[in-house]
């Protein structure tokens, strides 16, 4: 476990790696910490592959939030507020949903259907669907799942493509 503590001196460096990470709990409180499980660095300190890997997956996270917030912006500002509460709340319940089918599988127990995923997905919850993928490391390997996965995130695009003309 490597911990890195925000670094207020040197405004270029966002975190340092804290050598001794049992004496955090001398610092002020509320100093912000990024912990990371680091596998395969000896150095315990963070891979500039691990920090890309980070920023293009909430660079594509934003990058296709733009156009369904757009669309619904150009409708009124109550529809785009109604949207982002209605995705909002969607995308909780499909990442509650992928963390309880991911328990079950690791429990060998009854599963959710496939389906039933797709379908919270379809209704606006592929934001946290995506997020639940990527954090639980659940469904990112059948190939399946992910070609419909992205065919629903596709037709959002599109349908908010079309409102948007």
């Amino acid at each position: 476990m490597g911990a890195y503590r925000a670094d207020h001196a040197r405004p270029s460096t966002i975190y340092n790696h804290c050598t001794e990470p049992e004496n955090m709990a001398l610092d002020a409180p509320g100093t912000p910490y990024l912990v990371a499980h680091m596998t395969g660095s000896k150095s315990g300190r963070l891979t500039s592959s691990l920090l890309q890997l980070v920023r293009t997956r909430t660079a594509l996270m934003v990058f296709l939030l733009v156009l369904p917030s757009l669309a619904a912006w150009r409708r009124g500002s109550d529809v785009w507020l109604g949207l982002m509460v209605f995705m909002m709340l969607f995308s909780m319940a499909a990442y509650g949903l992928y963390w309880h089918d991911k328990r079950r599988a690791q429990a060998n127990g009854w599963r959710l259907p496939e389906t039933t995923l797709h379908a919270f997905s379809l209704l606006g919850g592929w934001p946290g669907a995506y997020i639940a993928q990527q954090h639980l490391r659940h469904k990112t390997a059948k190939r399946w799942f992910q070609v419909v996965y992205w065919v629903i995130v596709l037709l959002w695009q599109i349908v908010s493509l079309a409102l948007l003309v």
